[in-house]
């Protein structure tokens, strides 16, 4: 068998080179684009005919200058993809300027109340934190930082049928007239533009100075004060009485509760009603027993924690003994008339005695008499004669009481009386009965006259109040 010999015409690799740039341009303008994607091993070169080098050293040669180029012009598209994806990226992250607010703002002036108004008629809403004022008030020229607003405003957005009230007399001290000039400027700081801006009030003034309002600080909050007991000062008790004490005194909190406690003893025991609200007070004590001593200390305690109080010193007090009233054991008449022990003990109960007044003067045989006999065992501190009478005619009326120390009677004038009208009259006779011995042999007689004959006097109520 004979041996196929191989070829040694080199026009074999020309051709096969032709091809092989033939299929490239056929990828160039069909296959690649900016995006595809290239599998190398679906390329095939179909040469129609075996190709047989001449030497395995010239082969590899031809082979690998046709396959570079194509390596290289995919690295070319490669590059090209890479960078139109770059730029891709550059332009699409750009975001381009901030958009500028739409909004319809008002504006107006209450010089009344030196106030200047802004409301926000419809658009957008605002971001407050972005939102700046600047004001022309009469030619000083104020602004409101977002700060400012926050304040003033207290919302963080500003939107549809929302106003903003800017007190100028209150943040800068300047107050506007009917004749004076406020204009103003909105600005948006977040997009840097100016939302509205115009006359509110009068003819234009340039600025001439300028004011800037300052945020108040928060207050830091002061924590309560530390729990104290209340300062009792000034205590004392009015004269007491028969039954009831008033106690006075102060305390330093306005707020504490206050009660008196008191007794018969230095146990005290009892308690006063609370008197709270104030600082000074004055405590009614009711129910006691006359004539008696009485034992009393203030308390006070603190309004926000009772268990801080403090109290006073233990004070006292004696009742009043009670006023005691004696009416007549005994009565007499000379004078031709009427006179009962039961006609003068109760005043007012229609029963009351007749004297038959003399003419012309006091006749001291002509009297009606009343005789007391208190039974007490000490000296009196006050005596009092009290005695209701009348007489039409009666031209001169007096007493007269019997003082047993030194056997001597006492003249004591009354009122006269020209009606019907009972006259109620109280006589002091403590000066001259201030015994025991002249209280319980105590007389008291009634005298009056007249100037015509056939008069008489009558008496109601006739008592002695012995205290």
């Amino acid at each position: 068998m004979k041996k196929l010999a191989r070829s040694k015409n080199p026009a074999i690799y020309h051709r096969g080179e032709r091809r092989g740039r033939r299929v490239l341009r056929l990828i160039r303008s069909s296959a690649f684009s900016a995006f595809s994607a290239v599998k190398f091993k679906d390329i095939v070169i179909p040469l129609g005919f075996p190709i047989v080098p001449k030497k395995r050293t010239e082969t590899f040669t031809k082979d690998c200058d046709a396959i570079s180029e194509i390596i290289g012009e995919l690295m070319m598209i490669t590059i090209a993809v890479v960078a139109f994806g770059l730029l891709a990226v550059i332009v699409l992250s750009y975001k381009g300027p901030a958009d500028s607010p739409q909004a319809d703002i008002d504006g107006w002036v209450n010089v009344g109340t030196d106030t200047v108004y802004f409301r926000h008629g419809g658009g957008e809403l605002i971001d407050v934190k972005d939102l700046m004022i600047m004001l022309n008030l009469n030619g000083t020229s104020v602004e409101l930082s977002p700060a400012d607003l926050a304040l003033i405003y207290g919302k963080p957005e500003w939107g549809l049928g929302d106003t903003i009230e800017i007190d100028a007399l209150g943040e800068w001290g300047i107050a506007i007239g009917e004749d004076d000039y406020v204009g103003a400027t909105i600005v948006h700081t977040g997009a840097g533009v100016v939302i509205q801006a115009g006359t509110l009030l009068g003819e234009g003034v340039v600025p001439t100075a300028t004011a800037t309002a300052t945020a108040t600080p928060t207050p830091t909050p002061t924590p309560p004060p530390t729990p104290s007991a209340p300062e009792i000062t000034s205590v004392y008790n009015d004269a007491p009485n028969t039954a009831s004490v008033v106690v006075n005194y102060a305390v330093n909190q306005s707020d504490a509760g206050t009660r008196v406690a008191y007794g018969t003893d230095l146990s005290l025991g009892n308690w006063s009603l609370w008197d709270n609200g104030t600082l000074v007070h004055n405590v009614t004590i009711s129910g006691l027993i006359e004539n008696t001593t009485y034992y009393y200390s203030v308390y006070a305690y603190n309004g926000t924690d009772p268990s801080y109080y403090s109290n006073s010193l233990i004070y006292n007090f004696t009742t009043a003994e009670a006023a005691r009233i004696f009416t007549p054991t005994s009565a007499v008449d000379t004078s031709g008339g009427d006179a009962t022990v039961a006609q003068v003990n109760v005043s007012g109960d229609g029963m009351y005695t007749t004297y038959n007044m003399p003419k012309f003067g006091f006749d001291d045989s002509v009297y009606q008499q009343f005789n007391f006999t208190t039974g007490l065992a000490d000296a009196p501190l006050q005596v009092l004669l009290r005695i209701n009478h009348t007489g039409k005619e009666v031209k001169g009326v007096k007493i007269r009481v019997w003082e047993e120390d030194t056997s001597t009677w006492h003249d004591e004038a009354l009122t006269k009386t020209k009606t019907d009208t009972w006259l109620q009259e109280e006589v002091n006779v403590s000066t001259y009965i201030d015994s025991v011995n002249d209280l319980n042999n105590l007389v008291v007689r009634y005298e009056s006259y007249a100037n015509q004959d056939n008069q008489e006097a009558y008496i109601d109520y006739v008592v002695v109040d012995v205290g």
